[in-house]
């Protein structure tokens, strides 16, 4: 079944090309060694005091690295994944570490990986930007700031960008 999703996923891709649908380029947010980050956006609140965090995370190094926690002063923010149990029930579950294999990228995007925001000292606002830092066991702090941008900015801006 994945087989044919990337299957499909792959012939809309090109067809998007065919047509001259532009996919969008991914936008580097900040990097460190061995680490980078690509396409960080925080979504604008859509209760007082949560939000989402999402980005593609790349490891050039020839050894896995470990994202161990995320912080920002704007509020707590944690690490979870969306699971799917065999019910067909939906929940997120919070995440100790997200391993970056090597010479690989984790995508944190919208029904997978992601990083919640909650207890908001304020909501985020579209066109504001919050300081975020990763926590890294290898690459130690990455600090950076994240634009904040409404769900179909968020949606609008990654496209279809590869975040699995």
């Amino acid at each position: 079944m994945k087989q044919r999703i990337i299957g499909v996923a792959a012939l809309v891709a090109v067809l998007s090309y065919a047509c001259g649908e532009r996919q969008p380029e991914r936008v580097l947010t900040a990097s460190k060694g061995h680490i980078a980050i690509y396409d960080a956006v925080a979504t604008a609140s859509a209760a007082p005091d949560v939000s989402s965090l999402y980005f593609t995370i790349a490891n050039a190094a020839t050894s896995p690295d470990t994202l161990i926690a995320v912080s920002t002063a704007a509020g707590t923010a944690s690490l979870h994944t969306v699971v799917t149990d065999s019910s067909g029930v939906t929940s997120m579950r919070p995440l100790v570490g997200l391993v970056i294999p090597a010479g690989a990228s984790v995508g944190l995007a919208p029904g997978g990986y992601h990083v919640m925001l909650t207890g908001l000292r304020r909501p985020l606002v579209a066109g504001d930007s919050i300081f975020i830092v990763l926590d890294l066991a290898r690459a130690n702090l990455l600090r950076f700031r994240v634009p904040v941008l409404t769900y179909t900015e968020m949606v609008e801006r990654l496209g279809t960008l590869d975040h699995e």
